[in-house]
């Protein structure tokens, strides 16, 4: 079981890079405040992956040969270090879940959020290190289930947010990817809600099952949005091209020869509108629309329209 769940932990790393090696083909204008937090949140997520995974290799083969002080140390340690990170993914999530809808969260939510973070980590590292307490163990662990349970109901309820206000909006790309964004975490952390329910209820026995659905249920974390970023990912590049509020200078589209009309199309096309949507806009055909494109991805040298808005970002 214990080869399974290495197995497993590896699979969820290397879907976590196929997923930053995604968004950063994507991405070419770092200054996309949306592509900036989901870095962080998929990086975050990973480097809890590793901790936890550095962290279970230590016990599995070296917990015997370890002095019992240093053993104590090491795992009051890792204990606040995934607590910290933990906090962290929280925050980078709650902004990437603002900066999708081009919010911010406040500088006073930071300061409240920082201090809540010191006052959970300080409870739950006092719990483990008062060895005087016969019901240590039983403790520390109920104290951590709750932190992660209040953790992930409170992505939950921000995830949930943002789907009830993507159902207010018309049809648009944008709100199509914000939509299947929010279906996609909230299946997430509704499966990580059942998996720390069942940690209550694992014993020792069956600790190595429990590390292979901990495994499985971050695999699923990384590669869901994978998915995500590879249909919607000319929807990243349009956030970068229309988050920042600027237009289009008429220099860039003399320098490729793009008509009045055409300019027209890039600037809906920017916005993430589809096809069918900028002929409406535009009360053209939708052939029109089609032969616009292949004119304007000729005359620019791309091969699509996220190409297309990374081109306009790199030379903005």
């Amino acid at each position: 079981m214990r080869l399974f769940s290495f197995l497993a932990f590896l699979v969820a790393l290397a879907a976590g890079f196929a997923v930053l090696y995604t968004l950063s083909r994507y991405s070419l204008d770092r200054r996309s405040a949306f592509i900036r937090s989901f870095l962080r949140n998929v990086l975050l997520f990973n480097l809890l992956i590793i901790a936890g995974f550095l962290f279970n290799i230590i016990d599995w083969f070296l917990r015997d040969d370890l002095p019992p002080r240093f053993r104590f140390w090491f795992q009051t340690g890792i204990l606040i270090f995934l607590t910290v990170l933990k906090f962290l993914w929280l925050y980078s999530f709650l902004q990437m879940n603002r900066r999708i809808i081009d919010r911010s969260l406040s500088k006073r939510f930071l300061r409240i959020y920082i201090y809540l973070c010191i006052f959970f980590t300080f409870v739950l590292a006092y719990a483990f290190i008062n060895v005087g307490n016969p019901w240590r163990l039983m403790l520390t662990r109920l104290i951590s289930v709750f932190i992660e349970t209040l953790i992930i109901a409170s992505a939950f309820g921000a995830i949930l947010q943002l789907l009830l206000k993507s159902f207010k909006k018309d049809r648009l790309q944008k709100e199509r990817g914000i939509l299947l964004f929010s279906g996609l975490y909230l299946f997430l952390f509704s499966v990580i809600m059942v998996s720390l329910t069942l940690s209550l209820f694992v014993d020792r026995r069956h600790a190595d099952a429990y590390s292979l659905v901990n495994a499985v249920t971050m695999i699923l974390y990384n590669f869901l949005p994978l998915i995500w970023l590879r249909r919607y990912g000319g929807f990243l590049g349009m956030i970068a091209g229309c988050e920042t509020g600027r237009d289009i200078s008429d220099d860039m589209f003399e320098r490729y020869g793009i008509s009045a009309r055409e300019r027209d199309v890039v600037r809906l096309l920017c916005q993430g509108k589809s096809n069918r949507e900028i002929a409406a806009e535009l009360f053209i055909s939708l052939q029109t629309v089609k032969d616009h494109n292949k004119n304007i991805f000729r005359k620019t040298g791309v091969k699509n329209r996220v190409q297309l808005v990374n081109l306009f970002n790199l030379h903005y």
